[in-house]
Parts: C-alpha cells; sequence; structure tokens
C-alpha cells in the first residue's frame, strides 16, 4: 500500500517492511494531526470542565469508543470499565456508567459496525459524535499516534485492514441481471437435463 500523506502516523513503517503496492494508494493528504494537548474533555451540553469525554473513532466500517480525561489520557476498549461501572443500557447493549460532576453518563465501550466509513468514502473517521441520529463533527484522517490506540490496534491489523479496505472500495458492484435459466444454461446445464434429475 502506497501512503500519502502530510504527516506520519505509527503504522506507515509497514508500507516499507510489506512493500509498497502503487495500484493501492492511502491519500492522506486532506487529513490532520490530532496533538493530545489540544484536546479537552469537554462536554457537548454544558460549557462545564468534564474528567472524561466520550471519544470515537471510525476505521474500515467498525466504530471505535473510547474515553479521554482532562490530563489527556485515553482509555479503549476493556480500559473504560476502570472509569466507572459496567452495566445495561435502554437497548439492552452492555455500557459503561460514569459520573462526571453532575450527572452519570453512559459510553458502549465494545466496537461495532458503521456505514460511516462508507458514508464519506474515507476509512478513518474521528471525533464522531451522533446525537439524534445526527452526524456531528466527522473529520478525515486524523492522525492517530497521539491517542493511544496503538496499544489497543495494533499497526499490523490497521495496515491489513486499511489495504483490503480500499481495495474493497475500489472494485465496483457488478449486478447480475440474468435470468435464473441464462444461468443455469452459462453453467453448462440445460433447461430440461439437469444434474438434479439426470434419468
Amino acid at each position: 500500500m502506497k501512503i500519502i500523506s502530510k504527516y506520519k502516523d505509527y503504522y506507515d513503517y509497514l508500507s516499507g517492511i510489506r512493500g509498497i503496492d502503487n495500484k493501492i494508494i492511502l491519500d492522506r493528504r486532506e487529513g490532520y494531526a490530532i496533538r493530545k494537548n489540544e484536546l479537552k474533555a469537554t462536554s457537548g451540553f454544558t460549557i462545564k470542565q468534564r474528567i472524561y469525554t466520550n471519544y470515537y473513532v471510525c476505521i474500515c466500517d467498525i466504530l471505535y469508543p473510547a474515553l479521554y480525561d482532562n490530563r489527556g489520557n485515553f482509555y479503549w476498549g476493556e480500559q473504560i470499565k476502570k472509569c466507572g461501572k459496567e452495566g445495561v443500557d435502554y437497548y439492552g447493549d452492555k455500557v459503561v456508567s460514569y459520573f462526571d460532576g453532575d450527572r452519570y453518563y453512559d459510553i458502549n465501550y465494545i466496537p461495532r459496525g458503521t456505514s460511516l466509513n462508507i458514508k464519506y468514502n474515507c476509512p478513518i473517521l474521528n471525533n464522531v459524535r451522533t446525537r439524534y441520529g445526527k452526524d456531528e463533527e466527522v473529520q478525515k484522517f486524523p492522525m492517530l499516534k497521539h491517542i493511544g490506540i496503538a496499544s489497543y490496534y495494533s499497526a499490523e491489523k490497521i495496515h491489513t485492514d486499511l489495504y483490503n479496505w480500499i481495495i474493497k472500495s475500489n472494485t465496483p458492484n457488478i449486478i447480475d441481471s440474468r435470468t435464473d435459466i441464462e444461468k443455469v444454461e452459462s453453467a453448462g446445464f440445460d433447461k430440461i437435463h439437469s444434474f438434479r434429475n439426470t434419468k
């Protein structure tokens, strides 16, 4: 996979090891660098400073939730359980509830499928917040090495997932509009005698 970018990320070195395929291109030129000191744990509902804030990254059709705190630490996957109490939400999904100043907040800590990468035609999206069924603050191609995801999502896995996602997104969907009879005949059978009826 060939990577075109303004910055280096934690999985880029694998292109030098695995080789560069000029037909598979990850163009990150519209991306940006995330710096930990630029992130602040603030609520979308109040202007009060919070200890934790829900944070989301979409990578190759999977939404990965995290919490980050006002010291710049990120908690991914099972690490989120350290920040609160595990429970079940109204929809029956596993969540971690954490008290943050004035109320309880929930985060679904289990990665789940998403169509946002396809919608925005981008394999990496950052800071995806959904409220009232509407996508907000979707940013393309963030630099991931400063948000602590490398310990949770290995360089080998993300490099492979990105490679496969680009191949899949560049493959046109061919719709077979033939009738059943045409499909049978193209497979070498006829309408009257098939392999099921040999007499």
